[in-house]
């Protein structure tokens, strides 16, 4: 038996999901949970969407109450997370900048590939086996993690499309922080690379005119709708070239703590200082994730303008990004009483369960969402439920995230945190 099986420790695993500890960071735990759910509820209005006749469907749009309108805006927790995993890794790769090198890069390498494809195979499998006489054909492309890249594939698991995007990124890293390493301008090419994404949003949008020149609740009602939103998916929604933002803002947070700290919390001990830092990241986060543009009773859906909805498309990932990063350095740096609430709130043992098991959540919430719609509903042929109640949606949105966290445990202390730790056992690795 190999030596880093016999040193296994599966209870300490499963006791360390629920025991708090020292050397997390309580603030992005706090923002990984909000993501994670927020992405579980934005896919159950979506598959409340697809059920029952169009009509059925159509007033589920219509008619969903303005509270419940951000829900359309869940699929940025997808964006958290890319700023996230950027910040994380961004703040140990620059606080070794100077010395990072080639094989740096490799234990990089080595520690992604433990850390995210153990359990991204076994949900692959899975998966797969649930219908091969339709995923063999794209189970190759996916395994390879090149799928985004092949003309006619497609992801297998439902969120594939957001890991396959994000492991790119990853593979680009460390060639950024070995060229970051021979510049002077470190914080120039990061802001560069920001910009950069609103011009690949604007580029891409600019090829595809039929995703700005109509509001998305028309988008969401067309005759022609899956074959929009297919477009918007692949050209938009799914691209690498159009996702990177997120993940900038999230380096840029990265090298603010890393280097800038001491200035930033100087900038947040003054009181007036934090209140325009707190202003404006709500501001930012609201543009990004209570903007009305799915409410047909808004103003933007009756004032409807083509410019106005093309600049929202091409900015609104970055800017809500934006406005998590200044909310994440309040919650490090200031001492306001807004932000020390925030700061205390994230400290609550509330968060760390759901963190710990955010990747499995993330993977297998889709099979846990159709079985809680099949018993909120008492119906397991989705073809005969006729409509969902909003209330129903909040069931079902509560079952699935209790069944999804259940089943997330084994996965966590049997496959993720053993690879982890083994993916951790030589003594250079960077990360």
């Amino acid at each position: 038996m190999p030596i880093w099986v016999a040193k296994l420790k599966f209870k300490q695993y499963f006791i360390d999901i629920f025991r708090p500890n020292p050397n997390r960071d309580t603030v992005i735990d706090a923002v990984r949970v909000l993501s994670v759910l927020s992405v579980l509820a934005f896919h159950v209005v979506t598959s409340i969407l697809k059920i029952g006749e169009f009509e059925g469907q159509k007033h589920f749009v219509l008619n969903m109450p303005p509270i419940l309108q951000p829900l359309w805006h869940g699929e940025k927790g997808v964006d958290a997370f890319f700023l996230i995993s950027a910040t994380v890794l961004g703040i140990s790769l620059f606080s070794k900048l100077k010395s990072f090198d080639f094989s740096d890069a490799l234990s990089f390498y080595k520690k992604r590939f433990w850390r995210i494809y153990p359990l991204f195979f076994v949900a692959l499998v899975l998966y797969s086996a649930f219908n091969w006489s339709y995923h063999g054909k794209y189970f190759w492309s996916n395994l390879f993690l090149v799928n985004n890249l092949i003309e006619g594939q497609i992801s297998i698991i439902p969120v594939g499309w957001s890991l396959l995007v994000e492991v790119q990124y990853y593979a680009l890293l460390p060639l950024l922080f070995l060229v970051l390493k021979k510049i002077k301008y470190k914080f120039q090419i990061i802001l560069t690379l920001i910009a950069l994404s609103f011009m690949c949003c604007a580029l891409r949008l600019m090829q595809y005119p039929e995703l700005y020149m109509r509001p998305l609740t028309d988008l969401l009602l067309a005759e022609d709708r899956s074959v929009l939103l297919n477009k918007m998916g692949k050209v938009f929604y799914e691209a690498n070239s159009t996702r990177f933002g997120a993940f900038a803002v999230g380096l840029l947070l990265a090298y603010i703590k890393v280097f800038e700290f001491h200035r930033i919390k100087f900038l947040f001990s003054r009181k007036i200082n934090s209140v325009v830092f707190f202003t404006l990241a709500i501001l930012c986060i609201l543009a990004g994730s209570a903007m009305p543009v799915y409410h047909p009773d808004s103003f933007w859906y009756s004032n409807f303008n083509t410019v106005l909805h093309f600049c929202y498309l091409m900015s609104v990932r970055q800017i809500f990004a934006f406005g998590l990063m200044l909310l994440i350095l309040g919650s490090w740096c200031s001492n306001w009483c807004v932000f020390r609430f925030l700061k205390s709130v994230s400290k609550s043992r509330i968060w760390l369960p759901i963190s710990c098991l955010s990747y499995p959540m993330y993977l297998f919430h889709f099979p846990f969402l159709n079985v809680a719609i099949s018993a909120v509903c008492r119906n397991v042929d989705s073809k005969q439920i006729s409509s969902i109640s909003f209330q129903q949606g909040f069931g079902i949105f509560c079952l699935a995230t209790l069944l999804t966290f259940i089943f997330s445990i084994p996965c966590h202390v049997f496959v993720e945190r053993p690879l982890i730790e083994y993916g951790k056992r030589s003594d250079n690795d960077l990360i």
